[in-house]
This record gives C-alpha cells, sequence and structure tokens, in this order.
C-alpha cells in the first residue's frame, strides 16, 4: 500500500496540503481540495493522516460507509465503522445494542490509540456523529478493567463491576454486552471482541481464558486475559441518577402545568399529551433508559472530536454534500423535537440532545480538518487556511478488455508517467504482471515501494473504483471500473 500512498503524494496539490499541515503543528488548521472523486479521496486522505492520530472520516450517506471504509482499509487504515445515534427516534435505536457495540469499539480504540497501544485509526461515520453528545472519555477508562490468567478474582466485586460496566446478566451469552456464570465457569461477551470469552475458575483463581464460539460452544483459541471494556454509553454515578431523576421530575411538573394538565375541563388533546408525558417519565425510573434523558444526567457533555488525541485529523469525503446534510438533519431535528415537545412526548431539555452545525464548526476550527469535493463549491461558516485543485482526467472502463488497458498503459508509459493497478487477489497479480511482461512492459509486484521506471506495478486488493490522472494512473481491471481522478505534477 506504500506505493499507492506515494503516488498520492507525489501530487503537487496534495504535496502542499502535506507541508501546510505539518507547519501547522498541532494547532487548528484547514485544508480545501478539489478535484477528488470516488476512492481517490480515501486514497488522498489516507496519505495525508499521521500514524499516530486517529483519523474521522465522514460522509453525508450512511450507505456510503462500507464503501469508504473497504477504500481506507486498502490504503493500510484499521478503519471502524461508527453508526450514529438516531436521536429523534432514540427508543428504536436502544433496543439495537449491536449498533451502540459498534461505537463502544471504535471508542475503545480511540482510548488505545491515545495511549500509544495501537497506530493508523480510521473511523467512518456520517456527520450525525459529531453531533451527539457523549460522556466524558474519563468515565470510561474508570470502568473499564482487566481479567488475566492466574488473577485471584473478588467475585463479588466483579459481578458488581460488569453490572457497572453495563453487562447485562444471561443464563447464555449470545450478543456483545451479556455475561453469565455457571458454577465455575464465566463467559463474557465484550464489545470489543469478535467472540465471547469463557474464564474457568480454580476457587478464586483464574485458571484459563479461551475464545469460543457462540453457536457450537466450542473453544477457538487459548488467551492470557480479557480486557473489559464498558457495554454501555450512559455511564452515571449514583449522584449523578439521583440529581438526574430530581430535574425531570420538576421539568415534568412544570410541563404538565403549561400543557393544562390542572384545569377543571381538560380537552382530549391536553389529557392525552399529559398522559405521553406521564408514561415516559414513569419508565425512566424503571428502565434506567438514562440516554433518553442525557442532558439532564451529564453535566459535561462531549462530542466524538473532544475524544481524539494530538495529531488527529478530521476528513469530510464530499464537503458540499456533506455541509448541505448537516443542514437538513439539523433542521429535521428540531422541527422534530419541537413537535414532540409540544405533543407530550418529551420534556425541554431533551430538545438540546443535538450538537448544531456552529457548534460542530467551532469546534473542528481547533482540529486538523481536511476537506474534499469533486468541484469548487463554496463552504459556508467555514474559510479553509489552504485552498489547491487536483487536475482531473477520466479512465475508460476496460470492461474485462485486457487489450484496452494494455493499450492505456502503453500510452502513459511513453508519456513518462507510472500506472499502478490494484488487483483482485495475489495470485491474480502475478498473472497480471506475467501477462503484462508478455507484452512487453515492464512491471513488477510491490509489497513495498517500486522503483520501477515508466512501467505499471500491480498489488492485490483494490479500491471500491479506479482512479486515474495526469502524474498517476491506478484501478482495478478486474472490475473494470474506472472513475476520473488524480491530480497535478510532474510524471513520475
Amino acid at each position: 500500500m506504500k506505493e499507492y500512498l506515494q503516488v498520492a503524494g507525489e501530487l503537487t496539490g496534495v504535496a502542499a496540503a502535506r507541508d501546510h499541515f505539518e507547519n501547522a503543528g498541532e494547532s487548528g488548521s484547514c485544508v480545501y481540495i478539489t478535484g477528488c472523486v470516488e476512492s481517490q479521496r480515501a486514497h488522498v486522505a489516507e496519505e495525508l493522516r499521521r500514524p499516530e492520530g486517529v483519523h474521522i472520516f465522514i460522509t453525508d450517506d450512511e450507505r456510503r460507509l462500507p464503501a469508504l471504509a473497504g477504500d481506507c482499509s486498502f490504503f493500510g487504515a484499521q478503519t471502524y465503522i461508527y453508526p450514529a445515534k438516531d436521536i429523534i427516534f432514540y427508543s428504536a435505536d436502544m433496543h439495537g445494542r449491536q449498533i451502540s457495540s459498534r461505537r463502544l469499539a471504535c471508542i475503545n480504540k480511540i482510548i488505545e490509540a491515545r495511549n500509544g497501544e495501537v497506530s493508523g485509526v480510521t473511523i467512518v461515520a456520517t456527520i450525525g456523529a459529531l453531533t451527539d453528545y457523549l460522556i466524558p472519555l474519563e468515565k470510561y477508562e474508570e470502568r473499564t478493567f482487566f481479567i488475566n490468567k492466574g488473577d485471584e478474582l473478588d467475585l463479588d466485586k466483579l459481578k458488581s463491576d460488569l453490572v457497572n460496566a453495563g453487562y447485562e446478566r444471561k443464563d447464555m451469552v449470545r450478543a456483545p454486552g451479556e455475561w453469565s456464570m455457571r458454577g465455575d465457569i464465566l463467559d463474557i461477551y465484550t464489545v470489543t471482541e469478535e467472540n465471547p470469552v469463557r474464564i474457568e475458575l480454580w476457587g478464586d483463581t483464574v485458571d484459563t481464558v479461551r475464545e469460543f464460539d457462540v453457536s457450537s460452544q466450542r473453544s477457538i483459541v487459548n488467551r492470557e486475559g480479557l480486557k473489559v471494556f464498558p457495554a454501555s454509553e450512559e455511564l452515571f454515578t449514583e449522584k449523578e441518577i439521583e440529581e438526574g431523576l430530581k430535574k425531570v421530575q420538576t421539568d415534568y411538573k412544570k410541563r404538565l402545568e403549561e400543557l393544562g394538565d390542572s384545569g377543571t375541563n381538560k380537552s382530549k388533546e391536553v389529557y392525552e399529551a399529559c398522559n405521553r408525558l406521564t408514561k415516559e417519565v414513569s419508565a425512566l425510573s424503571r428502565t434506567g433508559d438514562y440516554g433518553k434523558f442525557f442532558t439532564y444526567f451529564e453535566k459535561d457533555p462531549k462530542s466524538l472530536t473532544d475524544y481524539l488525541p494530538a495529531g488527529s485529523q478530521v476528513t469530510f469525503e464530499d464537503a458540499g454534500r456533506v455541509f448541505d446534510s448537516f443542514e437538513a438533519i439539523e433542521n429535521e431535528f428540531k422541527n422534530g423535537m419541537e413537535f414532540r415537545f409540544e405533543n407530550g412526548y418529551i420534556l425541554k431539555k431533551q430538545k438540546d440532545m443535538f450538537r448544531g452545525r456552529r457548534d460542530v464548526i467551532r469546534i473542528l476550527k481547533n482540529s486538523r480538518l481536511l476537506l474534499l469535493s469533486g468541484f469548487d463549491v463554496k463552504l459556508s461558516g467555514i474559510k479553509p487556511e489552504l485552498q489547491v485543485h487536483i487536475d482531473v482526467a477520466g479512465i475508460n472502463a476496460y470492461n474485462n478488455s485486457f487489450e484496452e488497458l494494455v493499450k492505456d498503459v502503453e500510452g502513459y508509459s511513453r508519456q513518462g508517467y507510472r500506472t499502478v493497478i490494484a488487483a483482485s487477489s495475489a495470485s491474480r497479480a502475478r498473472r497480471l504482471q506475467g501477462e503484462l511482461r508478455e507484452q512487453g512492459l515492464e512491471a513488477v509486484l510491490v509489497s513495498a515501494p517500486s522503483t520501477g521506471s515508466g512501467g505499471p506495478s500491480t498489488g492485490s486488493g483494490g479500491p471500491s473504483t479506479g482512479s486515474g490522472g495526469p502524474s498517476t494512473g491506478s484501478g482495478d481491471p478486474s472490475t473494470g471500473s474506472g472513475a476520473p481522478s488524480t491530480g497535478s505534477g510532474d510524471p513520475s
């Protein structure tokens, strides 16, 4: 993948952006690159990111997340998808523990990056991820604990720690966020592991730690220990819960008065609104669903960008569309929550569970911010310190025509350009190398940067689309896909 990143780094516009970011150091800086399309956006963004920080890659459409994650992974990143909360329909969202587990897994990776345990982490998300209100990162760290082989366990404390970390006790674990205990066997399915872990005790001592398959119950691999990361996004102390419930009750009584509950001749609409509100508030103490009333319980709400370590980067995949999407989401939230407030579905402070566009932009100004776009569109609310353009060229779709591929590569080679080709597998890359050589073209396989001059290099894997431009060409001939892209610079 170094070969691909090297190609992007040689483009004049990308080189200027990298120099700007490096000169800015840890202070906030913003670069706007136009001319980027399709998978080239991941190509450029991964070239510019710092390996020691975390890269947040924002798109406007959640349907784009898998393809964007695949592109970033191809360019060497450890990539994770962060699904934003659906705040308006929060009840439906909360029942999807699998979705919240994916968010928690991302937060765990951010913490590991902050501690220097991992590098090259990229998190792809929609703009909604930046609008979420989150608990301070320290709360996750305080309730994270480890169980290692040979440890002497206080079982009562362990059970309490699991509950306080948001884990649910079950007869048998089936999904992340669950634990069970039968005799001397403790099963824990953490939100950061693909498989649950079985811990066998000898008395109070941890004897064995093994991953197992949740369906067959068969052991997969032995381990030395287990990190138990919290399985809840609402980690509140008893004092915070007590104070939060008092605030809820105060606003609840006030809102009933505003709706007209004390009147003697209540209309059907007033009666139904008051009844809805009473049911919502009554369910809070019973279910412990504090996330629906987050702003009543958390005094110091944070955003995803507040979690990022120094040297991190936030990239907008298609900045114009992302900002338009942000405005639409904000309007939908405001209108939807105002309707729910007027009709007795929520309390007043629940209308504030959304970080608005101005607030997000203010926070991002302190970050290393990269804005990408296929066209030069005006971005309201933010002014980049540097704007560069990458000249775009097109690549014809090959439709599995090897002859057309050879013709194009020969043309690029005569002009002194280097062509980088992604194949779908290592074996196909080797076969493609041989076929290109049979046509008299110099072709090398790359697991490290190639030193070949003027000829194509091939590698396994591939981004979601191919790209090509004045200084480079890249793509996947197995799919015949091609998209306009790359940029200006001298032939390499």
